[in-house]
């Protein structure tokens, strides 16, 4: 019978922020940080009825499924709160609660190795039972919404299942007529082969995420967490690059960009990794077409051209002709 196969993800005591960017956030490198919570008021203050004491009567939404996209049902947070502590229906999650819903939460934590460049730096809280578990998922939803994230355990254990951008061919992402196509099909915890053969083949990076440790999960990594305890944890989201920022914003029905730092510079081709890779990204399958219209609208006049160099060095493929045609329109 075939096994799966595991490394541990590795473990550092806290870098200085120039280490870190240097070895871990630059190269896009997985890694545990540890003592770097020290001094957190989340870390001696945060409970699960701490959070029903002070906060009971505000709303949320609760998850049940493994992908996370339905929201089961909706309660009180002293409620959710009980259920907990009784240990009653541990499959809903309160997961990806912004803390943009209840002012002054930012003063118990520090934002993580805070980068000037991030863009869009989001904090959001997850509290939940044991047993709760988002599958193997991307934070990325499409191939320029390049989204890092650190993610601080305060209370409980979750064990953490990590695989590289790399395997992306090992994958089996759902389609998109399934709905969630950033989350992979296979169960981990119980795969099936004969339907998912290549799964076979993926390394695993794991680890149990203890109370006071910082998990670093670089954009494009796959991911799953399995709550082993009564769990509060906080991600921290920050889009790495600029483009990603203004294609996002853009998307929105409303967006306050202003009309001159709204078009996509070279400066901007080069902080993504260059002409090539941008390029590739732009003409990939996996792209909207609402997203590339944008793109292709935003470039300027430079960018345009330097793009038409790289299509003219290339075999000409039909794919490429194609988005060729639309920036020729």
């Amino acid at each position: 019978m075939s096994k799966l196969h595991f490394t541990p993800i590795e473990r550092i005591p806290a870098p200085s922020y120039d280490s870190f960017y240097r070895d871990y956030d630059k190269p896009q490198r997985p890694v545990v940080i540890t003592g770097a919570t020290n001094g957190w008021k989340a870390m001696t203050e945060w409970s699960h009825e701490w959070f029903k004491s002070r906060y009971g009567d505000v709303d949320v939404q609760l998850s049940r499924e493994k992908t996370h996209t339905i929201r089961a049902t909706s309660m009180k947070i002293a409620q959710y709160i009980d259920l907990i502590l009784l240990n009653k229906d541990q499959g809903l999650y309160m997961d990806q609660f912004s803390f943009n819903r209840i002012p002054g939460l930012t003063d118990y934590i520090a934002t993580p190795y805070k980068n000037p460049n991030r863009h869009n730096v989001a904090l959001n809280l997850w509290i939940g039972p044991a047993g709760t578990i988002i599958s193997l998922h991307k934070d990325n939803h499409f191939q320029f919404d390049h989204t890092d994230n650190i993610f601080a355990q305060i209370c409980g254990r979750k064990r953490v299942v990590l695989v590289s951008p790399d395997q992306d061919h090992l994958m089996y992402p759902r389609s998109k007529e399934e709905g969630a196509d950033w989350h992979s099909r296979v169960d981990w915890e119980n795969p099936d082969f004969k339907r998912f053969p290549l799964f076979q083949e993926v390394k695993l990076q794991e680890t149990v995420l203890c109370p006071g440790e910082l998990l670093f999960i670089p954009g494009n990594y796959w991911h799953s967490l399995r709550s082993l305890d009564p769990s509060i944890s906080v991600s921290c989201w920050w889009r790495v690059h600029r483009i990603a920022e203004l294609v996002l914003s853009m998307m929105k029905p409303t967006h306050n960009i202003p009309v001159d730092e709204s078009k996509i510079t070279m400066s901007d081709v080069e902080e993504f990794g260059g002409m090539a890779r941008f390029a590739e990204a732009l003409i990939s399958e996996e792209l909207p077409p609402d997203a590339r219209k944008l793109i292709l609208a935003l470039l300027k006049d430079d960018v345009r051209s330097a793009f038409n160099t790289w299509r003219l060095q290339q075999q000409q493929a039909p794919q490429i002709n194609s988005v060729a045609a639309s920036l020729r329109s």
